[in-house]
């Protein structure tokens, strides 16, 4: 008796499932073959079930996605009559749903963007969806209402950086455009994009919603200033912007609104991320600064465990008095003292121990500037924390070399900028400052410029950047994981770069994780 095709095999399984209404065992079967190694036929029919599969779960999306690759993957000409079946069902798609995969750069995106843009678009309008959707099915099929989008177009890409260059953020201002410009030079060799610089301090709300209009402009990075962003962000905008802050959950703006910033939730991101690493469910220990940043660490620390089924052993804020009486509390000392005097009482005899320290921590987590983490590891190590690991949020600063012992037996928390960079080496001739802490912010400028860059031409926007390795989430937020500077018992630093430990989840999957 012959033997069945091992291909053929899962996928005449997958189409009885799917027979049998048993599309989760359809999608297990097919997700279980190495798509790109099969055959073009193969393939084809593994997608038309995937979204055959999809559909009898009620997750259009993922539907439309799977039908849209599979068209991509097909060779010319393309089925025009299941594109456009594709195209009315993304028309009929909830507006919620379209503001939120038009961010991701893909096959849905194209399409969404395509029919906003409708079937009489300016120039400058298709010049900037040919640019970020440079292999769209739409290009390739003779479809006449997207008939414009096939249309030759000339132009340089043209970016607007908004930044206050004057005034109280003048400083911060000036770090990130330097950081910026350098980027944009060092590529100008490679593509020509027009670059034009605005002080925001001056600007006036029409002038910011003139310039969203788009214009003059195919993507504005700016403003650094929450509140200048917040109205940015209100506006009708035609083009993408980036705003080098992060807005609060319930003010993310609309669908074109990207977001990169030096937010501390990134670091408490990433702290949690390293401690996983090494306890599946981590419990973690934090101590963090009484600011208003240490808030943040503390409720980004409370929902990144929670997110991942870890917990808090509990949230200690710093003062400036006796840090050593709330650590001795922290770590249980104090309990185990006070159990030795009741024992000693109860039985009429002194005793004497060594305390001990709670045993249920896997990490704790410190946050705070370099000066007071100098002062925290120690009182850690002096009240008998031994081998929990610790990381450090806040405690880099360029003449770590001269305190590292006081850090001894830590992680500290860094950027690749922190550890050295090719553009870091190239700007510190002529600003001395990157290697002060304001110049994270010229990093931060840097990576402004290759995102703006990415999102124009339609490239990937998970990269390794200069403030961490950078991935969009659905909100349209950049979150940047952190390396790792470890500080042995001598002093010595090893650095660990960090680097995905699984594949990061593309944004455009947002219904379930199939």
């Amino acid at each position: 008796m012959p033997t069945l095709d091992p291909v053929s095999e899962r996928l005449s399984d997958a189409e009885q499932a799917l027979a049998d209404q048993q599309p989760t065992v359809a999608l297990e079967r097919i997700n279980s073959l190495p798509l790109d190694t099969l055959s073009e036929s193969d393939m084809q029919r593994a997608l038309l079930l995937k979204g055959r599969a999809f559909d009898a779960l009620d997750l259009p999306v993922l539907a439309i996605q799977t039908g849209l690759e599979r068209l991509q993957r097909a060779p010319d000409p393309i089925d025009e009559a299941t594109l456009q079946s594709l195209i009315n069902r993304a028309r009929a798609l909830p507006d919620e749903l379209k503001q939120l995969h038009r961010r991701s750069g893909s096959q849905l995106a194209g399409v969404i963007d395509a029919l906003v843009l409708g079937t009489n678009p300016s120039e400058s309008a298709v010049a900037r969806w040919q640019r970020r959707y440079p292999r769209h099915l739409l290009t390739r099929a003779e479809l006449d209402d997207f008939q414009a989008l096939r249309s030759p177009v000339t132009g340089t890409p043209r970016i607007t950086v908004l930044l206050p260059l004057t005034g109280p953020l003048g400083t911060a201002g000036r770090a990130v455009r330097d950081g910026l410009v350098a980027a944009w030079t060092e590529h100008a060799e490679k593509e020509a994009l027009e670059l034009s610089l605005v002080d925001s301090t001056t600007l006036s709300h029409s002038a910011l919603t003139q310039l969203a209009e788009g214009i003059s402009s195919d993507l504005i990075i700016g403003p650094l200033d929450r509140a200048q962003l917040m109205q940015l962000a209100q506006t009708a905008s035609q083009i993408p912007i980036l705003g080098l802050n992060r807005l609060p959950d319930d003010n993310l703006g609309h669908d074109q609104l990207f977001q990169l910033a030096l937010a501390v939730e990134d670091d408490a991101s990433s702290a949690i991320e390293w401690a996983q690493r090494s306890t599946a469910a981590p419990r973690v220990l934090a101590l963090v600064s009484d600011s208003p940043l240490g808030d943040r660490t503390a409720m980004a620390l409370k929902r990144e465990l929670t997110a991942i089924g870890g917990s808090t052993a509990g949230i200690y804020v710093m003062g400036t008095a006796d840090n050593g009486a709330l650590i001795a509390d922290a770590l249980g000392v104090n309990a185990s003292e006070s159990r030795r005097r009741d024992l000693s009482r109860l039985i009429g005899l002194p005793l004497t121990s060594t305390p001990r320290i709670r045993q249920d921590l896997t990490a704790v987590v410190v946050q705070s500037d370099a000066q007071t983490s100098r002062q925290i590891r120690p009182l850690l190590a002096y009240y008998y924390l031994r081998e929990v690991p610790v990381y450090v949020m806040g405690g880099f600063s360029p003449a770590l070399e001269s305190y590292s012992d006081d850090l001894a037996n830590s992680s500290l928390l860094v950027t690749p900028w922190d550890l050295g960079t090719p553009l870091k080496d190239q700007l510190r001739p002529i600003r001395p400052e990157a290697d002060a802490p304001i110049g994270t912010l010229m990093a931060l400028g840097a990576d402004a410029f290759e995102v703006a860059r990415r999102i124009l031409q339609g490239e990937p926007l998970t990269f390794l950047g200069e403030t961490g390795y950078l991935a969009l989430n659905p909100q349209g937020v950049f979150t940047r994981q952190l390396h790792r500077l470890d500080i042995d018992r001598s002093g010595g630093l090893t650095a660990r770069p960090w680097l995905p430990s699984r594949p990061l989840a593309p944004v455009e999957t947002s219904e379930r994780a199939f």
